[in-house]
């Protein structure tokens, strides 16, 4: 699924790399560097979508996982996870977009949406 929308994000004309998130947290007094991963930052211009691939989110848990690297971006530009399931395209408390392939492939104003 990340190859089907790496190469949808090069057909629209992004350039796409892999984005790596670092954050600290602390442990026993040792201040800890942990890098976490975006699947794809996509440019073009002044825009840039933070985007996940998750094939499955069955639960909580897997949600809070995949979703934990971007909220960790602390900035203001979108925050997309695409997810092998159809459904309405859903907006979380953070302002994650949450959208199924189908619609990510036959719309493409929908990293906008």
């Amino acid at each position: 699924m990340e190859n089907i929308i790496y190469n949808e994000l090069i057909y629209r004309g992004y350039d796409v790399e892999i984005g790596v998130i670092e954050a600290y947290s602390k442990n026993n007094n040792k201040t800890i560097r942990v890098n976490y991963e975006a699947d794809f930052i996509a440019r073009m211009g002044s825009r840039v979508y933070y985007i996940q691939a998750a094939y499955d989110m069955p639960n909580e848990e897997k949600y809070e996982q995949e979703s934990k690297p971007l909220n960790l971006i602390n900035d203001s530009f979108k925050k997309i996870i695409v997810t092998r399931q159809s459904a309405p395209i859903t907006h979380d408390i953070n302002g994650i977009t949450i959208i199924g392939i189908i619609d990510f492939l036959l719309d493409q104003s929908s990293m906008d949406k």
